[in-house]
């Protein structure tokens, strides 16, 4: 039952959150302002667990697909976490995405790019410390014919599945915060 209210609540805060405006503290790569995109999604949770748990989930990029299940194969070019120019390869959305990260200020910001067929994305994370909780902010732009088919056809699937991936980076933050 607790699960299912997560889930509600996480959903209803990323519904209304698509409708916002793009976050203006988001530091934004030439080329891949929300106005140049293709496809945006602007999505945010409070999440009930510090900024630093937060961080270490998104960070230990090999273990997403153990809690986001819209990840897999997930490879870093070196190390065993995310780091400033650090590449990694991936699947999301059925794509391979060769990716690299861009922005990287511990605990946070992060951002990425990501190119795949006919698309190139930036993908950002912002983190905002709220009590004893934390503010995750995650938006991206896409552009390229890829992005365009997917508005067409899927309009909500990019927002859809930010709103899983904040959901359940919640429940793996909350569980790294525990004793």
């Amino acid at each position: 039952m607790m699960k299912l209210k997560l889930l509600a609540a996480a959903m209803l805060a990323c519904s209304l959150a698509a409708a916002a405006s793009p976050e203006p503290d988001i530091h934004w790569p030439d080329g891949f302002a929300p106005q140049q995109a293709d496809l945006f999604d602007h999505s945010e949770l409070a999440i009930a667990a510090p900024c630093t748990a937060v961080w270490q989930s998104l960070v230990d990029a090999p273990h997403w697909p153990a809690w986001y299940p819209n990840s897999e194969n997930v490879r870093l070019s070196q190390g065993s976490e995310l780091a400033a120019g650090r590449g990694f390869r991936w699947r999301t959305f059925a794509l391979e995405v060769p990716s690299h990260v861009h922005e990287f200020e511990p605990q946070q910001r992060l951002g990425w790019f990501g190119h795949a067929k006919e698309l190139d994305a930036y993908h950002t994370w912002l983190l905002q410390p709220q009590g004893q909780g934390c503010l995750v902010v995650t938006e991206e732009v896409v552009r390229g014919p890829a992005a365009v088919a997917l508005r067409r056809e899927q309009p909500q699937a990019m927002h859809q599945g930010h709103a899983l991936w904040l959901e359940r980076l919640a429940q793996e933050a909350v569980r790294r915060s525990q004793p």
